[in-house]
Protein backbone atom coordinates (compact mmCIF):
# COMPACT_ATOMS: atom_id res chain seq x y z
CA UNK A 1 0.00 0.00 0.00
CA UNK A 2 1.62 3.33 -1.02
CA UNK A 3 1.05 6.31 0.65
CA UNK A 4 -0.98 9.35 -1.10
CA UNK A 5 -1.81 12.42 1.47
CA UNK A 6 -4.15 14.20 1.52
CA UNK A 7 -5.00 16.09 4.97
CA UNK A 8 -8.51 16.10 5.56
CA UNK A 9 -10.56 18.70 3.14
CA UNK A 10 -7.88 19.96 0.79
CA UNK A 11 -8.04 18.66 -2.72
CA UNK A 12 -8.50 15.36 -3.04
CA UNK A 13 -5.10 14.29 -4.42
CA UNK A 14 -2.09 16.70 -4.68
CA UNK A 15 -0.95 14.88 -2.45
CA UNK A 16 -3.92 15.82 -0.95
CA UNK A 17 -3.41 18.20 0.75
CA UNK A 18 -5.31 19.96 3.58
CA UNK A 19 -8.40 19.26 5.86
CA UNK A 20 -11.59 18.04 4.95
CA UNK A 21 -13.56 20.88 4.42
CA UNK A 22 -16.97 21.11 6.05
CA UNK A 23 -20.20 20.86 3.43
CA UNK A 24 -20.75 25.07 3.84
CA UNK A 25 -17.55 25.66 2.56
CA UNK A 26 -17.65 23.57 -0.35
CA UNK A 27 -20.85 24.40 -1.90
CA UNK A 28 -19.25 28.77 -2.00
CA UNK A 29 -16.48 27.24 -4.47
CA UNK A 30 -18.87 24.27 -6.49
CA UNK A 31 -20.58 25.84 -9.27
CA UNK A 32 -24.01 25.68 -7.96
CA UNK A 33 -25.92 25.03 -11.29
CA UNK A 34 -23.16 22.34 -12.53
CA UNK A 35 -22.33 19.04 -10.81
CA UNK A 36 -20.26 16.73 -12.01
CA UNK A 37 -22.14 14.79 -13.59
CA UNK A 38 -24.10 17.40 -15.33
CA UNK A 39 -20.45 18.09 -16.62
CA UNK A 40 -20.24 15.15 -18.79
CA UNK A 41 -23.49 15.47 -20.36
CA UNK A 42 -22.45 15.82 -24.19
CA UNK A 43 -20.41 12.56 -23.59
CA UNK A 44 -21.97 9.82 -25.76
CA UNK A 45 -21.19 7.33 -23.17
CA UNK A 46 -23.79 5.60 -21.10
CA UNK A 47 -22.08 7.79 -17.95
CA UNK A 48 -24.21 10.62 -18.82
CA UNK A 49 -26.97 9.12 -17.27
CA UNK A 50 -26.36 5.94 -15.02
CA UNK A 51 -28.19 3.10 -16.13
CA UNK A 52 -28.64 4.19 -19.81
CA UNK A 53 -28.16 1.09 -21.82
CA UNK A 54 -28.07 2.69 -25.24
CA UNK A 55 -25.64 2.17 -27.37
CA UNK A 56 -23.02 4.60 -28.10
CA UNK A 57 -22.88 6.62 -31.22
CA UNK A 58 -19.89 5.21 -32.57
CA UNK A 59 -18.29 8.95 -33.54
CA UNK A 60 -18.40 9.61 -30.52
CA UNK A 61 -15.46 11.94 -29.23
CA UNK A 62 -12.35 10.90 -27.14
CA UNK A 63 -13.23 11.15 -23.04
CA UNK A 64 -14.13 15.24 -22.80
CA UNK A 65 -11.95 17.56 -20.68
CA UNK A 66 -14.56 18.14 -18.13
CA UNK A 67 -14.18 21.47 -16.62
CA UNK A 68 -13.17 21.29 -12.90
CA UNK A 69 -16.50 21.10 -10.39
CA UNK A 70 -14.02 23.80 -8.40
CA UNK A 71 -14.16 27.22 -9.51
CA UNK A 72 -10.63 28.89 -9.71
CA UNK A 73 -9.88 30.18 -6.42
CA UNK A 74 -10.13 26.38 -5.27
CA UNK A 75 -7.72 25.54 -8.47
CA UNK A 76 -5.04 27.89 -7.46
CA UNK A 77 -5.15 26.68 -4.28
CA UNK A 78 -4.05 23.25 -5.23
CA UNK A 79 -0.76 24.50 -7.47
CA UNK A 80 -0.26 25.76 -3.99
CA UNK A 81 0.41 22.53 -2.64
CA UNK A 82 1.66 20.68 -5.74
CA UNK A 83 4.85 22.64 -5.40
CA UNK A 84 6.09 20.06 -3.09
CA UNK A 85 4.40 17.20 -4.66
CA UNK A 86 7.01 13.88 -4.69
CA UNK A 87 4.33 11.80 -4.83
CA UNK A 88 2.24 13.05 -7.44
CA UNK A 89 4.21 11.92 -10.96
CA UNK A 90 6.96 9.95 -8.80
CA UNK A 91 4.07 7.72 -6.97
CA UNK A 92 3.15 6.99 -10.60
CA UNK A 93 6.17 6.07 -11.91
CA UNK A 94 6.57 3.96 -8.60
CA UNK A 95 3.79 1.12 -9.35
CA UNK A 96 3.94 -1.32 -11.69
CA UNK A 97 0.15 -1.05 -12.43
CA UNK A 98 -0.01 -3.63 -14.47
CA UNK A 99 0.75 -5.92 -11.84
CA UNK A 100 -1.19 -4.01 -9.47
CA UNK A 101 -4.39 -3.81 -11.24
CA UNK A 102 -4.22 -7.50 -11.87
CA UNK A 103 -3.88 -8.42 -8.36
CA UNK A 104 -6.85 -6.35 -7.39
CA UNK A 105 -9.12 -7.31 -10.19
CA UNK A 106 -11.32 -9.92 -8.18
CA UNK A 107 -12.13 -7.84 -4.95
CA UNK A 108 -13.48 -5.03 -7.26
CA UNK A 109 -15.74 -7.80 -9.20
CA UNK A 110 -16.45 -9.38 -5.90
CA UNK A 111 -17.72 -5.78 -4.07
CA UNK A 112 -19.62 -4.52 -7.60
CA UNK A 113 -21.36 -8.09 -7.84
CA UNK A 114 -23.03 -7.71 -4.54
CA UNK A 115 -24.84 -4.10 -5.35
CA UNK A 116 -24.82 -5.13 -8.78
CA UNK A 117 -22.78 -2.21 -9.55
CA UNK A 118 -23.41 -0.30 -12.86
CA UNK A 119 -21.90 2.92 -11.76
CA UNK A 120 -18.65 3.58 -9.85
CA UNK A 121 -16.95 6.68 -7.89
CA UNK A 122 -13.04 6.45 -7.87
CA UNK A 123 -12.25 9.15 -5.11
CA UNK A 124 -8.71 10.20 -5.49
CA UNK A 125 -8.32 8.37 -8.54
CA UNK A 126 -4.56 9.88 -9.62
CA UNK A 127 -4.27 9.23 -12.90
CA UNK A 128 -6.80 7.33 -13.74
CA UNK A 129 -5.87 3.78 -14.37
CA UNK A 130 -8.55 2.05 -11.83
CA UNK A 131 -11.30 4.14 -13.16
CA UNK A 132 -10.19 3.77 -16.87
CA UNK A 133 -10.06 -0.11 -15.71
CA UNK A 134 -13.94 -0.24 -14.21
CA UNK A 135 -14.88 1.79 -17.75
CA UNK A 136 -13.49 -1.11 -19.87
CA UNK A 137 -15.49 -3.58 -18.21
CA UNK A 138 -18.78 -1.48 -19.01
CA UNK A 139 -19.59 0.63 -15.89
CA UNK A 140 -20.31 4.26 -15.82
CA UNK A 141 -17.43 5.89 -13.85
CA UNK A 142 -16.43 9.42 -12.27
CA UNK A 143 -13.23 9.44 -11.56
CA UNK A 144 -12.43 12.69 -8.63
CA UNK A 145 -9.11 13.96 -8.34
CA UNK A 146 -7.52 17.09 -6.95
CA UNK A 147 -4.01 17.45 -8.27
CA UNK A 148 -3.72 19.15 -11.38
CA UNK A 149 -1.28 16.73 -12.94
CA UNK A 150 -2.61 13.77 -12.41
CA UNK A 151 -6.00 14.95 -13.67
CA UNK A 152 -4.56 15.81 -16.60
CA UNK A 153 -2.67 12.38 -16.74
CA UNK A 154 -6.00 10.71 -16.13
CA UNK A 155 -7.89 12.85 -19.19
CA UNK A 156 -4.29 11.60 -21.63
CA UNK A 157 -4.87 8.05 -20.52
CA UNK A 158 -8.43 8.00 -21.24
CA UNK A 159 -8.21 8.88 -24.40
CA UNK A 160 -6.09 6.31 -24.93
CA UNK A 161 -8.43 3.56 -23.72
CA UNK A 162 -11.85 5.29 -25.76
CA UNK A 163 -11.85 2.52 -28.01
CA UNK A 164 -12.39 -0.18 -25.73
CA UNK A 165 -14.57 1.93 -23.31
CA UNK A 166 -16.75 2.49 -25.89
CA UNK A 167 -16.54 -1.17 -27.50
CA UNK A 168 -17.34 -2.07 -23.50
CA UNK A 169 -20.82 0.20 -23.57
CA UNK A 170 -18.48 1.78 -20.25
CA UNK A 171 -18.19 5.56 -20.19
CA UNK A 172 -15.17 7.76 -18.05
CA UNK A 173 -14.74 11.37 -17.22
CA UNK A 174 -12.91 12.90 -15.00
CA UNK A 175 -13.60 16.45 -12.29
CA UNK A 176 -11.47 18.07 -9.90
CA UNK A 177 -12.50 16.95 -6.37
CA UNK A 178 -12.57 17.19 -2.61
CA UNK A 179 -12.89 14.54 0.35
CA UNK A 180 -15.77 15.55 1.76
CA UNK A 181 -17.85 16.53 -0.97
CA UNK A 182 -17.66 13.66 -2.95
CA UNK A 183 -22.15 13.91 -2.47
CA UNK A 184 -22.07 17.10 -3.79
CA UNK A 185 -19.84 16.47 -7.06
CA UNK A 186 -22.43 13.52 -7.66
CA UNK A 187 -25.23 15.47 -7.64
CA UNK A 188 -28.82 13.62 -7.00
CA UNK A 189 -28.26 10.46 -9.23
CA UNK A 190 -26.62 8.33 -6.60
CA UNK A 191 -23.69 5.62 -7.85
CA UNK A 192 -23.68 2.08 -6.68
CA UNK A 193 -20.31 1.77 -5.63
CA UNK A 194 -17.12 4.23 -4.11
CA UNK A 195 -13.27 3.36 -4.22
CA UNK A 196 -11.58 5.00 -2.16
CA UNK A 197 -7.74 3.00 -1.90
CA UNK A 198 -4.39 4.65 -2.41
CA UNK A 199 -4.47 5.48 1.58
CA UNK A 200 -6.19 8.86 0.70
CA UNK A 201 -8.99 8.42 3.88
CA UNK A 202 -6.44 8.75 6.51
CA UNK A 203 -5.28 12.39 5.04
CA UNK A 204 -8.07 14.09 7.19
CA UNK A 205 -6.86 15.60 10.41
CA UNK A 206 -9.33 14.52 12.93
CA UNK A 207 -12.29 11.88 13.95
CA UNK A 208 -14.74 14.86 13.19
CA UNK A 209 -13.88 14.83 9.54
CA UNK A 210 -13.36 10.89 8.87
CA UNK A 211 -16.93 10.85 10.64
CA UNK A 212 -17.98 13.97 8.03
CA UNK A 213 -16.51 11.77 4.95
CA UNK A 214 -17.60 8.59 6.25
CA UNK A 215 -21.41 10.25 5.89
CA UNK A 216 -20.83 12.07 2.40
CA UNK A 217 -19.69 8.89 1.14
CA UNK A 218 -22.95 7.14 2.23
CA UNK A 219 -24.78 10.42 1.08
CA UNK A 220 -23.65 9.60 -2.53
CA UNK A 221 -24.36 5.93 -2.75
CA UNK A 222 -27.65 4.07 -3.51
CA UNK A 223 -29.15 2.10 -0.81
CA UNK A 224 -27.39 -1.23 -0.45
CA UNK A 225 -24.01 0.53 -2.55
CA UNK A 226 -21.06 -0.38 -1.60
CA UNK A 227 -17.68 1.20 -0.34
CA UNK A 228 -14.19 -0.36 -0.97
CA UNK A 229 -11.03 1.60 1.24
CA UNK A 230 -7.95 0.71 1.65
CA UNK A 231 -5.77 1.98 4.50
CA UNK A 232 -2.72 1.70 5.84
CA UNK A 233 -2.09 -0.70 8.64
CA UNK A 234 -1.28 2.02 11.66
CA UNK A 235 -1.41 -0.43 14.37
CA UNK A 236 0.95 -2.39 12.71
CA UNK A 237 3.21 0.95 12.34
CA UNK A 238 2.53 2.07 15.87
CA UNK A 239 3.05 -1.25 17.03
CA UNK A 240 6.43 -1.99 16.01
CA UNK A 241 7.42 2.21 15.34
CA UNK A 242 8.52 1.74 11.63
CA UNK A 243 10.65 4.86 10.85
CA UNK A 244 11.22 4.10 7.44
CA UNK A 245 9.67 1.73 4.41
CA UNK A 246 12.04 -0.40 2.17
CA UNK A 247 13.07 1.77 -0.74
CA UNK A 248 11.98 1.44 -4.24
CA UNK A 249 14.23 2.14 -6.81
CA UNK A 250 13.59 2.65 -10.65
CA UNK A 251 14.64 3.92 -13.66
CA UNK A 252 12.96 7.09 -15.80
CA UNK A 253 13.85 9.22 -18.38
CA UNK A 254 15.21 11.90 -15.41
CA UNK A 255 18.09 9.45 -14.29
CA UNK A 256 17.35 6.75 -11.80
CA UNK A 257 15.19 7.65 -9.14
CA UNK A 258 14.60 6.19 -5.14
CA UNK A 259 11.11 6.78 -3.36
CA UNK A 260 10.93 5.92 0.70
CA UNK A 261 8.91 6.82 3.49
CA UNK A 262 10.40 8.06 6.83
CA UNK A 263 7.82 8.01 9.56
CA UNK A 264 7.95 10.48 13.29
CA UNK A 265 5.41 9.59 16.08
CA UNK A 266 5.07 12.16 18.02
CA UNK A 267 4.16 12.00 21.92
CA UNK A 268 0.39 11.82 22.59
CA UNK A 269 -1.13 12.35 19.48
CA UNK A 270 -3.19 10.54 16.80
CA UNK A 271 -1.38 11.43 13.84
CA UNK A 272 1.71 9.74 12.06
CA UNK A 273 3.77 12.21 10.48
CA UNK A 274 5.64 10.90 7.17
CA UNK A 275 8.29 12.30 5.21
CA UNK A 276 7.56 11.15 1.53
CA UNK A 277 11.49 11.53 -0.55
CA UNK A 278 12.37 11.37 -3.76
CA UNK A 279 15.75 10.94 -4.75
CA UNK A 280 16.54 11.42 -8.40
CA UNK A 281 19.99 10.45 -10.15
CA UNK A 282 20.77 12.01 -12.94
CA UNK A 283 23.18 11.18 -16.02
CA UNK A 284 26.31 12.98 -14.85
CA UNK A 285 25.81 11.15 -10.97
CA UNK A 286 24.39 14.35 -9.50
CA UNK A 287 21.95 14.05 -7.00
CA UNK A 288 18.62 16.13 -6.27
CA UNK A 289 15.89 15.16 -3.45
CA UNK A 290 12.31 15.86 -3.10
CA UNK A 291 10.25 15.97 0.03
CA UNK A 292 6.81 16.43 1.27
CA UNK A 293 5.90 16.06 4.88
CA UNK A 294 1.80 14.97 5.47
CA UNK A 295 0.09 13.34 8.45
CA UNK A 296 -1.88 10.52 8.22
CA UNK A 297 -4.47 10.14 10.97
CA UNK A 298 -4.37 6.91 12.93
CA UNK A 299 -7.20 4.81 12.30
CA UNK A 300 -7.18 1.06 13.53
CA UNK A 301 -9.29 -2.01 11.84
CA UNK A 302 -11.91 -1.61 14.78
CA UNK A 303 -12.12 2.07 14.70
CA UNK A 304 -12.43 2.50 10.91
CA UNK A 305 -15.24 -0.53 10.88
CA UNK A 306 -17.14 0.89 14.01
CA UNK A 307 -17.36 4.58 12.46
CA UNK A 308 -18.54 2.72 8.94
CA UNK A 309 -21.35 1.49 11.27
CA UNK A 310 -22.08 4.75 12.83
CA UNK A 311 -22.23 6.50 9.19
CA UNK A 312 -24.37 3.76 8.25
CA UNK A 313 -23.04 1.24 6.99
CA UNK A 314 -22.44 -2.71 7.37
CA UNK A 315 -18.98 -4.14 6.99
CA UNK A 316 -18.80 -6.98 4.51
CA UNK A 317 -15.25 -8.29 4.66
CA UNK A 318 -12.06 -6.34 6.70
CA UNK A 319 -9.00 -8.09 5.03
CA UNK A 320 -4.90 -7.90 4.85
CA UNK A 321 -4.47 -7.87 1.20
CA UNK A 322 -6.48 -7.96 -1.84
CA UNK A 323 -7.10 -11.98 -2.07
CA UNK A 324 -9.20 -11.95 0.91
CA UNK A 325 -6.41 -13.24 3.71
CA UNK A 326 -7.86 -12.54 7.11
CA UNK A 327 -6.63 -9.09 8.61
CA UNK A 328 -3.04 -9.66 10.79
CA UNK A 329 -3.01 -6.33 12.54
CA UNK A 330 0.16 -6.55 13.83
CA UNK A 331 1.80 -8.19 10.14
CA UNK A 332 -0.10 -6.51 7.41
CA UNK A 333 0.66 -3.65 5.34
CA UNK A 334 -2.53 -2.75 4.73
CA UNK A 335 -6.61 -3.10 5.75
CA UNK A 336 -8.65 -3.41 3.10
CA UNK A 337 -12.51 -3.29 3.84
CA UNK A 338 -15.99 -3.29 1.57
CA UNK A 339 -18.95 -2.12 3.50
CA UNK A 340 -22.42 -1.80 1.89
CA UNK A 341 -24.92 1.69 3.16
CA UNK A 342 -27.72 0.16 5.19
CA UNK A 343 -31.11 0.77 3.45
CA UNK A 344 -32.28 2.32 6.40
CA UNK A 345 -29.61 4.97 8.00
CA UNK A 346 -30.29 5.91 11.88
CA UNK A 347 -32.12 9.09 11.34
CA UNK A 348 -28.93 10.97 13.24
CA UNK A 349 -27.11 10.52 9.56
CA UNK A 350 -29.61 11.69 7.30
Amino acid sequence: AAVMTVPAGVSLEAALGEEAISMEDFSENIQPEKTAREELRGYQGRFAHIGETSKPKQDAPSVPTIEPVVQEKVVEDVHVHSRELVSATDYDELINWSSRLAKETALYHRAFSMAGARSVVNVGCGSGRRAIMFAEWGLDVLGIEANPILLERARELAAEANPEIIQSRGSVGFVSGRLGAISLAVGPEKVDAIVCVGDVLPRVESLTQLRHVLIDFSDALNPSGVLVLEIINHTRFMQQRLRATAPAVFDTVEGTKVFLRVMDYPAASTVVDTDLLSLTRDSDGEWSVSSERTQNLFISSTGITRELFDAGFDVLEVSGDYNGKELDQFKDESIIIIARRKRHRPSSIR
